[in-house]
């Protein structure tokens, strides 16, 4: 009794700091940015159902398992620091209370014939196939997402050679060899094809991206292959779009007749319709017969003015440079906020698992004051360095908190 007292005064306690302004100490060059995204974050919470209304379906919530990251690259999976690494991070985040975890297993570092050495694949198999054991040894469920890894993040392997002298069959071919490999040896619960198109065709440097047709096409290929190899049942196999993708309708549409079990969604910002957009895309899969899931989510710093009339590849470059705002401490109260909506939105919709990212911010953020002045990289490394103290300490962010009260709630 005492326990539920002492949640329940939490709880109170985080919904008092939400019905605060979030903004009031947001410095004057962030004031308009969060303003903004207060009142986008208000008029969603107007769109979700009446308080307290849940699916009859748990949701797993999730979140990154960043130290087993494909996009780290073979050497640092590999390195000897890693699984203790592993082992530290599952803990910490099962103080946060989730109930799974998501790893990226981007292609091709399970597709064996991208390996030299054949020697290499069978290690790296072998590191998650470990990875797998202590997960399930903590109790956890696993969401494995397979896209396309980041040159640019796993430095050690020649992914824009290699990418380049792949022809489309070969892509598609080798990316389903490596997601039946993942399905077959590491058997997660779910599996998620990619959720991000525009990123992807990025990667590959594709100019004209995928239209939602050739997408389509692609996850259609794959799953194909995966259910001539008897992949069914488990894991459920997904595959989705940002919410801030052009045209998204057409692309989800597209993702339904593909085969697949559940749609997937990425959510990093709460700009123009992207909050609505997702309850639409979500609503289109239930109608359809599919499940729904988010795989990643966050609440980047942009304006609308900032993302309106830009590309998808416009859109994910403003995303991915915007992650150097996150760390600082006075987004704690509206990041908190966003999340707390997406565990109602996840929980009224009956979402497969909701997987909010980065997971870092979980157990830390920086003071703006003492590292505004600092360059991008020098920053990451502090936010890295106190998230991990943070986590051995068993200490949560405010943002921590929130989510781990709003998974106890129910």
């Amino acid at each position: 009794m005492l326990r539920n007292v002492g949640l329940f005064g939490f709880l109170l306690a985080v919904r008092a700091v939400f019905a605060a302004s979030p903004c009031a100490s947001a410095p004057g060059s962030y004031a308009a940015v969060c303003a903004e995204l207060d009142r986008h974050l208000s008029s969603f919470e107007a769109t979700l159902g009446p308080p307290g209304k849940v699916a009859d379906t748990p949701v797993a919530f999730s979140t990154e398992l960043l130290s087993a990251n494909a996009n780290r690259g073979l050497g640092r999976l590999l390195s000897p620091r890693t699984m203790p690494a592993v082992r530290r991070e599952l803990d910490g985040l099962s103080k946060v209370g989730v109930q799974a975890v998501t790893i990226a297993v981007g292609f091709p570092i399970l597709y064996r014939s991208f390996h030299h050495n054949p020697a290499d694949f069978q290690r790296i198999l072998d590191f998650y196939k470990r990875v797998m054991a202590e997960v399930r040894r903590r109790g956890l469920k696993v969401v494995i997402e397979t896209s396309v890894m980041f040159p640019g993040h796993a430095t050690d392997l020649p992914l824009n050679e290699y990418y380049a002298g792949l022809s489309e069959a070969q892509l598609v071919s080798g990316r389903a060899q490596a997601a039946q490999t993942i399905a077959q040896e590491l058997a997660p619960d779910w599996l998620n094809l990619g959720s991000e198109p525009d990123t992807q065709s990025a990667l590959l440097r594709m100019p004209g991206g995928y239209s939602a047709e050739q997408y389509g096409s692609v996850i259609s290929t794959i799953m194909g292959q995966l259910r001539k190899a008897n992949v069914s049942g488990k894991p459920l196999i997904g595959a989705g779009i940002g919410t801030w993708h052009h045209n998204g309708r057409a692309y989800v549409q597209a993702l339904i007749g593909t085969g697949v079990d559940y749609i997937d969604l990425h959510i990093f910002s709460a700009n123009l319709d992207f909050m609505n957009n997702a309850l639409k895309y979500i609503d289109m899969a239930h109608a359809a017969g599919k499940g729904c899931a988010i795989s990643e989510a966050w609440l980047k710093k942009l304006s609308d003015a900032q993302v309106r009339g830009k590309s998808e590849f416009g859109i994910i470059k403003l995303l991915s440079e915007a992650k150097v705002h996150d760390p600082f401490s006075f987004w704690a109260p509206l990041d908190s906020r966003f999340i707390d909506d997406l565990v109602k939105l996840a929980r009224w919709k009956g979402l497969y698992y909701l997987s909010p990212y980065p997971s870092p911010l979980m157990f830390a953020y920086l003071d703006y004051d003492r590292t505004r002045n600092m360059g991008a990289k020098e920053r990451q490394m502090r936010l890295t360095a106190a998230s991990i103290d943070s986590l051995e300490r068993g200490a949560l962010s405010p943002t921590g908190q929130a989510y781990s009260a709003a998974i106890h709630s129910r």
